[in-house]
């Protein structure tokens, strides 16, 4: 909703729809439960009610912003995707892996979910659930499975340097498994947050996968010549995240000078 810095409240019903009535408000589909996020925010647009989405309504005045949305449903609510674990062939122990695949007929597009320093979480779950239930096949490799956690953490930051290593090759190897599954319809993506995000932007740079999604992560500063080949990147940043201080701007700038295709 534009430049948002706002606030999550997980509000009842009843408190949602009084403040859509006293703002004039019709609710989408899916946001007159207790399982919607309802957002205020103190950024003011322009005055406006239409509905930009499925689920989502936003009214405006001078003086705040309301926002309402679906809540990402936990595992086993959404509907058309089947869930598992899976092991990936590795020249090692496998690779562990988070499985979800969309339930109705015809090929998919294919995704690898990268997550972040915290590893394979319940968040990166929902991620993959939510790619499926919109038709891609999407599988979450967990890369922190091979020793403690904090030495995983050290090789993927090391990886990340010298952009060879230990993780790179097993995702590769989850690329490979992918581009062998009779589901996929031959396009092939990359998701990653945050630690996950410095990977997909390196991975873009191989032209292995059809689209890169990067949320957060490192921007290299060759990342002009390095993602010169790359197909099409979307980049996600927080605008006021004092880590990555103009990543945004950096990265869009880059791409734009190396003729990529981008939303960032």
């Amino acid at each position: 909703v534009g430049t948002v810095a706002a606030q999550s409240l997980f509000l009842p019903r009843s408190w949602v729809q009084s403040l859509a009535d006293a703002h004039g408000i019709t609710l989408a589909p899916g946001c007159d439960t207790d399982n919607a996020i309802h957002l205020v925010t103190a950024t003011p647009l322009a005055s406006s009610s239409t509905p930009s989405r499925t689920g989502f309504a936003a009214q405006s005045d001078q003086r705040f912003t309301l926002a309402i949305w679906p809540r990402t449903p936990n595992r086993g609510q959404l509907k058309g995707q089947i869930m598992s674990d899976i092991l990936i062939p590795s020249p090692e122990n496998g690779i562990p892996a988070y499985l979800a695949t969309p339930t109705r007929n015809g090929a998919w597009p294919a995704v690898m979910v990268i997550h972040d320093v915290f590893g394979m979480t319940t968040d990166l779950k929902d991620q993959a659930d939510w790619l499926a239930s919109v038709g891609y096949l999407a599988v979450a490799p967990n890369l922190f499975s091979s020793s403690s956690k904090l030495g995983c953490i050290r090789s993927a930051f090391r990886d990340l340097k010298l952009r060879k290593g230990p993780i790179f090759q097993d995702l590769d190897l989850v690329r490979s498994w992918l581009g062998r599954n009779e589901g996929r319809n031959g396009n092939i993506g990359v998701i990653g947050f945050c630690m996950g995000g410095g990977f997909a932007l390196l991975l873009a740079a191989t032209n292995d996968y059809a689209a890169s999604a990067v949320n957060y992560g490192h921007v290299p500063k060759d990342a002009e010549t390095l993602l010169k080949g790359a197909r099409l990147i979307a980049g996600s940043f927080g605008g006021k995240d004092r880590s990555l201080k103009r990543a945004s701007a950096k990265l869009a700038n880059a791409l734009e000078a190396a003729g990529v295709p981008h939303d960032v």
